[in-house]
């Protein structure tokens, strides 16, 4: 699922749905690294389209994933 949201970020450019798709991955992978990248990617993605919510992704992903 992260790699289908990489490419809806990427090669799509619909962000939205990459975004949609990356809180998926943080909601449901047990891998802690992958989840992380996840929560970094719609932290990009929120700062592509310009949305304030970006800096909260950021802040997410020092908060819940100090070790990453």
């Amino acid at each position: 699922m992260f790699q289908k949201a990489l490419a809806k970020e990427r090669g799509e450019g619909n962000l939205e749905e990459a975004i949609a798709l990356y809180k998926k991955v943080v909601a449901e992978t047990k891998d802690e690294s992958l989840a992380a990248k996840a929560q970094l990617r719609i932290g990009i993605c929120y700062e592509k389209l310009g949305m304030k919510e970006a800096q909260k992704a950021f802040q997410k992903v020092i908060d819940n994933y100090p070790g990453q």
